[in-house]
């Protein structure tokens, strides 16, 4: 049972520090996006054509444009919110 609980509690700090890591950069592969988190690691590639335009980023989230849209992401690509830009 303490092993259970203890395996438990590991699992849950490794998911907690797993998310805690930030964007460091995004780099732009011609067609291409890889976000990069703090120690270097790629954490997601995410097309060009359906992120548009990177015009920001912080913490764990970056932000783009596309069109009349502004789209915020997570650092996994995850679209997390979606807006007008007008």
């Amino acid at each position: 049972m303490q092993k259970k609980i203890i395996l438990i509690m590991l699992m849950a700090l490794s998911s907690i520090f797993a998310h805690a890591q930030q964007i460091s950069y995004i780099k732009d592969d011609g067609a291409w996006y890889q976000v990069y988190d703090e120690k270097g690691k790629k954490i997601c590639t995410l097309s060009r054509q359906s992120v548009g335009e990177v015009i920001g980023v912080a913490g764990s989230t970056f932000t783009s444009r596309q069109g009349a849209w502004i789209y915020i992401w997570s650092k996994e690509g995850k679209k997390l919110q979606t807006k007008s830009a007008r």
